[in-house]
């Protein structure tokens, strides 16, 4: 009898350690999984990717570059107008550029490259005609039947805002540039104005003055 209780002591104790190291298995699975779960994103979440974030860098990267190239690229072009330039020239387009007011403050615009036309003078002499020629709906029938060179030597002369493709936009922007212009527009210089009444005035003192 003894031998047999001895035995089935040994028996439950054995049973009760394999249900205790069960039970511990099934604790540390079930604790693995609520770490996975909690480590884990929802589903719909949005994760970021290092490659894609290293591509956005990139591209910030080189439209810097190109801007920086662009006006680089204008100053250039700049620096090498001037020299083909006399000040007469120089002083002329100012005089065209004074006439459509305050928006063309900024003077010609000869940093850029001519595509139709044979120097920056001859386009902006080419403005002056226009603007005393043509009205806003006058203007809209010229530029329509206009090619694309014509259209973006006269957009850069007038600083004109805006893309050079589709050639119906440039057109489009050109004629909105010019209804702003119009109003402004004086066919008479008013520095050259300024000048003509002053000399008048002096004229009727002088006059005034010998009677």
């Amino acid at each position: 009898v003894a031998v047999y209780e001895d035995k089935m002591v040994r028996f439950m104790e054995i049973i009760k350690s394999e249900y205790h190291d069960q039970q511990n298995e099934d604790e540390i699975d079930s604790e693995e999984t609520l770490s996975e779960e909690i480590s884990m994103p929802p589903p719909n979440a949005s994760i970021p990717k290092l490659e894609s974030v290293h591509g956005q860098n990139n591209g910030k990267k080189l439209i810097m570059k190109k801007k920086q190239k662009k006006k680089k690229r204008a100053k250039n072009i700049m620096a090498e107008n001037k020299e083909k330039y006399d000040q007469e020239e120089i002083k002329e387009m100012k005089v065209i550029c004074n006439k459509m007011g305050s928006k063309m403050k900024e003077g010609p615009n000869i940093g850029s490259r001519l595509y139709n036309f044979k120097s920056h003078l001859e386009v902006y002499r080419c403005v002056d005609g226009l603007f005393k020629t043509y009205d806003n709906n006058g203007f809209k029938i010229f530029v329509d039947k206009q090619v694309q060179s014509w259209c973006r030597d006269i957009k850069y002369a007038l600083r004109t805002k805006g893309p050079i493709v589709p050639l119906s936009a440039m057109k489009m922007n050109i004629c909105k540039r010019f209804e702003e212009l119009k109003p402004l527009y004086r066919e008479q210089d008013g520095h050259d104005k300024n000048m003509k009444h002053n000399g008048s005035t002096m004229r009727r003192k002088r006059l005034r003055i010998d009677r």
